[in-house]
């Protein structure tokens, strides 16, 4: 589905209600302009996990989309990786990092799971829905490659991150059991903020359940979680 209208022409939006200084960003769809402007209808979501990373930390934007926590991220002076598999948002988020001067946002191609290899995410392109792996009819899709995140901190490509947020439209068991080791190790990640999908996540053959009990199996507690249509808001911190 793309989310657009005729008459839509690029122009360039600032935002000032997350930076004092203000961040830049590309428009040029109904549905780039509801990310921005309305801040894709999760402002306390994203101002609370772009409050959680101080300056000097290792975020994690999995599923970064067109940046827009990415590039607050950074703003607040945090090394930023932003996975983004789909390449309409991926071009669109190294538009907007540019656009802003940022030199620490690492833009990563890389649909995230439980394995390393290849993937086939399904994706209306940016002016639509944000792509996911799950089987999807009525959209396109591309080939992008599959990486877990213990596997990548593993081979030195990534740091161990300070801070994760986690929006992958129903993958997110995969990722978690994709990050174990990370979860368990003497640095790992303070905070997680995760947005659930738990009708996706059935798509996949996995059970919504598994989020929980993998977090809370790796001795992180669930201090908020909040209900937005079919998808669940939720932050964890290492107990």
């Amino acid at each position: 589905m793309t989310i657009t209208k005729p008459g839509w022409q690029e122009r360039v939006c600032r935002v000032d209600g997350i930076d004092a200084r203000g961040c830049l960003f590309h428009v040029a769809s109904g549905a780039e302009n509801f990310r921005v402007t309305q801040y894709g209808g999760e402002r306390e979501f994203t101002q609370q996990m772009t409050e959680a990373v101080a300056p000097g930390e290792t975020f994690f934007d999995i599923g970064a989309c067109i940046g827009f926590v990415a590039i607050h991220a950074a703003r607040r002076g945090a090394k930023v990786y932003a996975f983004e598999p789909d390449p309409q948002f991926r071009s669109r988020l190294v538009q907007n990092v540019s656009l802003n001067e940022l030199h620490d946002v690492h833009v990563l191609g890389w649909a995230i799971s439980d394995a390393d290899g290849t993937a086939t995410p399904f994706t209306d392109g940016q002016h639509g829905l944000s792509p996911t792996l799950a089987p999807s009819t009525g959209r396109g899709s591309i080939e992008t490659p599959l990486r877990s995140i213990d596997s990548a901190i593993a081979t030195g490509e990534l740091s161990m991150p300070h801070v994760v947020k986690l929006d992958i439209e129903g993958a997110e068991v995969r990722a978690l059991r994709g990050m174990r080791q990370t979860l368990a190790h003497d640095d790992r990640p303070r905070q997680l903020f995760l947005e659930v999908h738990p009708p996706f996540i059935q798509q996949f053959g996995d059970d919504p359940a598994e989020v929980e009990a993998i977090l809370s199996g790796a001795g992180y507690k669930l201090i908020d979680r909040r209900g937005r249509y079919e998808q669940l808001h939720e932050i964890w911190e290492a107990a």
